[in-house]
């Protein structure tokens, strides 16, 4: 892939010298890109205003993280910050300066972008959802189609800036932005189909017991193979600017034992809490506000720090970390309809 990388390489250049001046503005959206907000933002909100659509986001944000992590340990993709450095198509004097920023610093491998690919899986729900829910109440199809028409426009604009946010910081290359949205959207339209609402608790221990048990045979073989899954940490702590930048939950590990906890933890409150109260129907600003409250909640749990020191204690408190941001979702959730709906009756 050098070849490759030698030409993109430039265009990263490019686009820091371009955007040079919006710094923050660009390491906003690719913050607001990050696959941990589709559990700490878009599932919340959705979830307030329609259950079903929250769920299927959820899943969506799991599986396409998963996915991710997966395609990232067969890919042995690299990022434009160490690339650059480890090359030897550069000597000294001709090397590209690639800046780097506080977030730039990402562990894993770089191919496919998660960033896009799981931003995209959920946005691609949320626009497809909009324009169903615009074709059954409106019944002028004009008006319907330029609504459509919008929306998509919004979900390009959005996924092509948080696209130009990550070459901006130089966390990935090109073509690692471009098949990240493929597979997002791919995997987005797939579980929008999926009847995600009717699923049991079965059906989420099952997907949970599946991540881990595909997580551990994937790393197992590639181990057993002579291939280290995460050979890209120990170049992230190189090549970074800043070693204050490089983060544990950066790293691949860290997303699956996240994606385990949080549909495991889904799956036990959808049963053993939400299946207590029936639906009450609300406002939209209702559900807006509880959704924010929510938001501001699991942010608080997202803040406790938990300890480094032994790797894999990290990782199973994180599961267990990340599990909380469900449970609060749906029992905020049951609260409300607890005191403004109907208990269940046996």
């Amino acid at each position: 892939m050098d070849g490759l990388h030698f030409h993109e390489i430039k265009i990263v250049e490019f686009v820091q010298k371009q955007f040079s001046g919006f710094d923050s503005t660009l390491l906003l959206v690719s913050h607001l890109g990050g696959p941990n907000n589709a559990f700490l933002i878009y599932f919340p909100v959705v979830y307030f205003v329609s259950e079903a659509i929250g769920l299927k986001i959820l899943w969506a944000a799991v599986f396409s993280e998963w996915f991710n992590m997966t395609l990232k340990w067969l890919l042995f993709g690299h990022r434009p910050y160490w690339w650059v450095r480890e090359t030897k198509l550069y000597n000294d004097q001709n090397r590209p300066d690639v800046e780097q920023f506080p977030s730039t610093c990402e562990t894993g491998a770089g191919s496919p972008s998660g960033h896009m690919m799981v931003t995209a899986a959920v946005w691609f729900i949320i626009v497809r959802a909009l324009i169903r829910h615009l074709r059954q109440s409106r019944g002028t199809k004009g008006s319907s189609t330029l609504a459509e028409v919008l929306l998509w426009t919004c979900f390009g604009v959005f996924m092509a800036s948080v696209g130009i946010a990550r070459l901006f910081i130089a966390t990935h290359f090109p073509n690692q932005v471009v098949l990240g949205l493929i597979i997002g959207m791919l995997i987005g339209n797939l579980v929008f189909e999926l009847p995600v609402h009717s699923f049991t608790v079965l059906n989420y221990f099952t997907g949970s017991m599946f991540l881990l048990q595909a997580v551990f045979y994937q790393y197992f073989i590639m181990y057993l193979m002579g291939l280290k899954p995460d050979w890209s940490i120990a170049l992230a702590a190189k090549w970074c600017a800043d070693k204050a930048w490089v983060h544990l939950n950066t790293t691949p590990f860290y997303s699956v034992s996240r994606d385990i906890g949080t549909l495991f933890f889904a799956g036990l409150s959808k049963h053993y809490i939400r299946s207590k109260v029936d639906t009450t129907t609300r406002s939209l600003a209702v559900s807006v506000v509880l959704g924010l409250a929510t938001i501001l909640m699991v942010h608080a749990i997202d803040m406790v720090m938990i300890p480094t020191k032994y790797a894999f204690l990290f990782y199973v408190l994180g599961a267990l970390k990340e599990g909380l941001v469900p449970i609060t979702i749906i029992g905020v959730s049951v609260l409300y309809e607890k005191v403004f709906g109907k208990e269940k009756i046996g």
